[in-house]
């Protein structure tokens, strides 16, 4: 099941606990609690959405995309993460068939494996919108494809 799914199923559950709670009641505290789970019920599916649209995008271009590659220029932290997984603003310059080579900004979630091979100079595989050269994302399956030699390289040192 995927995330967004998941999403809109507990929203669906808190929509319904907060109706039912909101008809109980004669309690002030019932109405309260049933109104607050119908907020939680309308932010949880608006994030749903919100993921349901970005996997789309990502589909979509993984379809239709040019693959192309991309040299991190440098990396920030955003203080942002989702599962365990840090999202870094990456300035990066792309190398794609169609749109010659510039430089952009893109902010995305790194896997926990990857953050290392950032700063290495290894290339990193994109796929670039071939209307829209800023709509780019990041290939991170190489981190799967990557050697254990390569990955003790680019691990710092202790």
């Amino acid at each position: 099941m995927t995330s967004s799914r998941v999403l809109f199923a507990v929203a669906a559950l808190e929509l319904a606990l907060g109706v039912g709670f909101l008809t109980l009641g004669a309690d002030v505290t019932l109405a309260y609690v049933g109104g607050a789970l119908i907020v939680a019920s309308a932010l949880l599916f608006w994030v749903g959405v919100r993921f349901s649209m970005r996997a789309a995008q990502a589909r979509a271009l993984r379809l239709r995309a040019v693959v192309g590659t991309a040299q991190v220029l440098a990396a920030r932290q955003t203080g942002v993460s989702v599962n365990d997984q840090p999202q870094v603003a990456l300035d990066l310059r792309i190398t794609a068939p169609g749109h010659g080579t510039y430089d952009t900004t893109v902010q995305d979630y790194v896997p926990l494996i990857a953050l290392g091979l950032l700063s290495n100079g290894r290339p990193l595989s994109v796929r670039v919108d071939p209307l829209d050269r800023q709509r780019i994302l990041i290939d991170w399956e190489f981190v799967h494809a990557a050697s254990a030699a390569e990955i003790r390289r680019a691990l710092p040192s202790s």
